[in-house]
């Protein structure tokens, strides 16, 4: 009967550690400069009181070690005064993911840019980065926009 009643209390035990384990939510996951490789879609947007309208698409490529490579096409109604401009380019910098999944990509080819972002990691379909432009330089005008891992 004591053998029956260990093995039985051994038994519980056991459940309720597996019950736990299975419904207790895993810790939020740590980021690092890994938590972002391969490509992403991006799109950014100006807004706000700016002099022209502006829209960037384009694709990013990290390499999960902090060095990142874009190109892009760039649409503006009104390129320093001179009308619509459509430009394509590339560009190539490192970037740095902070334990948060906040951070910063800075390009320095071909010229400098920095971009503020944070990874959104509930996202359903594919992960997911917001983004900010900080290099603009204005208090009324802004660039921000999502990059999509594809």
């Amino acid at each position: 009967m004591q053998q029956l009643a260990k093995s039985s209390w051994a038994a519980a035990v056991v459940g309720v550690l597996c019950a736990w384990l299975l419904l207790h939510p895993a810790p939020a996951a740590a980021f690092d400069n890994t938590s972002l490789s391969g490509t992403y879609a991006f799109e950014f947007n100006k807004i706000g009181t700016c002099p022209n309208i502006e829209v960037t698409v384009g694709v990013f490529s990290f390499d999960g070690s902090g060095n990142v490579a874009g190109t892009f096409r760039q649409y503006d109604s009104n390129k320093n005064g001179k009308g619509t401009k459509v430009s394509s380019g590339s560009a190539s910098g490192t970037y740095t993911v902070n334990s948060n999944g906040t951070g910063t990509i800075d390009f320095t080819s071909p010229e400098t840019v920095r971009f503020a972002f944070s990874i959104d990691s509930t996202a359903t379909s594919a992960p997911r980065m917001e983004l900010i432009n900080l290099s603009l330089g204005s208090l009324s005008c802004a660039e921000s926009g999502y990059a999509i891992e594809q």
